[in-house]
């Protein structure tokens, strides 16, 4: 009886082990510090606490961030980004989620943390970014950002 206790128990703990371990690996979270003339103003995550401070708020995915929500519409110039392949950040200089006048796509072709974007405004590839901006006319981004919105990794079943 003793030995029949300690297998179920030697089994419960293994799942339990195994099912945070895995939780974890799902949970795919993301981090956004926007900076205002290399000055720190915000910091989105979908991670509470991630980064204390006045400056921190939790925000999940697919949710439209308005920057006039926060008082810091029009400010930010360049961030500092952590995301996981497959995520997708699009920057807007309107608020609302509305492309019309300018916007800036991050593609993540690989996971990382602590990437800089020093400007909103250029089409480029590395390993790890896909960036693509569009403006419409003579708009530009930086210095002008209004929305942020983030999309998860496509999630693939086995």
């Amino acid at each position: 009886m003793k030995n029949f206790k300690m297998s179920m128990l030697t089994v419960l703990l293994v799942s339990l082990l195994t099912t945070f371990g895995a939780f974890a690996q799902t949970a795919q979270d993301y981090q956004i510090i926007l900076y205002d003339h290399y000055q720190p103003i915000a910091s989105f995550s979908t991670m509470p606490g991630l980064n204390p401070g006045n400056i921190n708020h939790t925000a999940n995915y697919n949710q439209i961030i308005n920057l006039r929500d926060y008082n810091i519409n029009d400010r930010a110039d360049n961030a500092l980004i952590s995301a996981y392949t497959g995520s997708t950040i699009t920057f807007y200089k309107n608020a609302d989620a509305d492309g019309s006048r300018g916007i800036c796509v991050v593609h993540v072709k690989q996971n990382f943390s602590g990437y800089k974007l020093t400007s909103l405004e250029h089409t480029y590839e590395d390993a790890y970014i896909k960036v693509d901006f569009y403006s419409a006319g003579r708009n530009s981004l930086n210095g002008e950002l209004s929305c942020i919105v983030v999309t998860p990794p496509n999630r693939v079943w086995n």
